[in-house]
């Protein structure tokens, strides 16, 4: 028995280091939310962990509980357990050679075997049983390290400021785990893209999700409806002039405007002014009026939204730095930006249309850059301009005509139609590299 005592000790050291790693990587990856719904369904140790998480204190302590014990384990196994797994090979190897030789041989030996138990066995196989499978091991895990945090509280506590006390000399503040394991807006989106690929979420769902993490970083400007795209009423419009518009364009809503888009002076819903027409109580446009608010090109969408909420409005109409009227924005233009291009009921083309056969683009001018480069899966960003408009008319240096063509990124922009002085639609294809080369040396000679 006394021969088997070593390996026992040894044994109970790895074990025991294996438990406290097993502990500590398993408090960090536990979901809140699986713990949550145990702890709501009564698990008693669920509860625990639950107050763990929300309190940095406890988070600390209980993380320092573990790393005294893996502390004390890896001293132990080192101490001793070398010690004694060298007097053992010494035993069995020295009659092979010189005493010092066999001591130096038994020695690294010793240290080796230790040195695999310790990594292998009491790091790496509890690391990886934690990490995929957070929720149980902490479930049957933590009772024990709780027992052994209240044996060592003094200690704990000792250890925790000290440290903290350290933190604070090298300017670091020290936080909860869940508090520092919080993920940025890139982390959550490499999340979604390794969630798709692994199965968990389908493309559709991927994208909206991304949407939503840059939702509250666009502005009204770089969203909105342009003036030159505004199509409203006039106050003074009769009745059949109303139903012209409305059976023209037929749109959900319309701003009302008196004398110009500089004064809309409210929104008209189409039901209203039907219903209207249905029960004979046939008025003026005016009389079907409803407040509309007004928001600055650089409010942020969140904003906006929370303005919508504020007023009960599905319209606000947008005002650039001089007063007037820059565009519209809608609950549908909000929503677009999140799920994609929805229309008002069938028929309408979307604005980036692809022709299968050929691979070409057809573009309406005020597509913005960002949503083309999602389609053509290609960054196409510009730090001056958003819209597949303002990019031609930039990289012409004048208004665009009919048959105008700008190469952007390795895509070309061929205008086909104008509307009004800008760009209506264009073909955007990719170009060929050894034709772009071609088109460089020949600026190159025209120079």
């Amino acid at each position: 028995m006394s021969d088997l005592l070593p390996f026992i000790v040894i044994v109970i050291l790895v074990l025991i280091n294996g438990l406290f790693v097993a502990a500590e990587f398993a408090l960090i990856g536990t979901p809140r939310t699986q713990i949550d719904q145990a702890a709501n369904q009564g698990n008693a140790v669920a509860k625990v962990i639950q107050s763990i998480l929300k309190n940095p204190n406890k988070q600390a302590e209980y993380i320092a509980t573990a790393q005294l014990g893996i502390t004390l384990a890896s001293l132990g196994l080192g101490m001793y357990g070398e010690r004694k797994i060298a007097e053992l090979l010494f035993a069995s190897f020295q009659n092979f050679g010189g005493e010092d030789a066999v001591h130096t041989v038994a020695s690294i030996l010793a240290l080796g075997i230790l040195t695999f138990l310790h990594i292998v066995l009491g790091e790496m196989v509890p690391k990886s049983m934690a990490l995929q499978k957070p929720q149980e091991t902490s479930l049957w895990i933590t009772p024990i390290v709780v027992l052994v945090q209240k044996c060592v509280f003094p200690l704990i506590i000792a250890l925790n400021k000290l440290g903290n006390g350290f933190l604070k000399l090298i300017g670091v503040t020290s936080g909860g785990v869940h508090k520092a394991s919080a993920h940025t807006a890139e982390e959550l989106e490499f999340v979604f893209k390794e969630s798709q690929e692994g199965g968990q979420l389908r493309k559709k769902t991927r994208e909206i999700l991304q949407d939503l993490l840059y939702f509250g970083h666009l502005n009204a400007g770089e969203v909105m409806v342009p003036r030159i795209k505004i199509i409203g009423i006039p106050i003074k419009a009769n009745n059949d002039e109303v139903k012209a518009i409305i059976s023209k364009s037929k749109h959900t809503r319309y701003p009302l405007y008196d004398g110009s888009f500089d004064n809309i002076v409210g929104t008209v819903h189409t039901k209203d002014f039907l219903r209207a027409q249905l029960k004979g109580e046939v008025g003026t446009i005016s009389d079907l009026i409803r407040p509309v608010p007004y928001v600055p090109e650089a409010a942020s969408l969140e904003q906006v939204l929370k303005i919508m909420r504020k007023h009960n409005a599905h319209m606000v109409v947008v005002i650039d730095e001089f007063g007037g009227t820059a565009g519209l924005l809608s609950i549908e233009d909000l929503f677009e930006e999140v799920v994609g291009e929805i229309g008002e009921g069938g028929g309408e083309s979307p604005d980036i249309q692809k022709d299968k056969n050929s691979g070409v683009f057809r573009v309406t001018g005020m597509v913005r850059i960002e949503d083309l480069g999602v389609r053509l899966h290609q960054d196409m960003e510009h730090e001056d301009v958003d819209t597949v408009n303002g990019l031609i008319m930039t990289l012409l240096g004048r208004l665009p005509k009919l048959g105008d063509g700008v190469v952007y990124k390795g895509y070309r922009f061929e205008v086909i139609e104008i509307d009004g002085h800008g760009v209506g639609y264009c073909n955007v294809s990719a170009v060929d590299p050894l034709e772009l080369e071609k088109d460089k040396d020949k600026d190159k000679a025209s120079r």
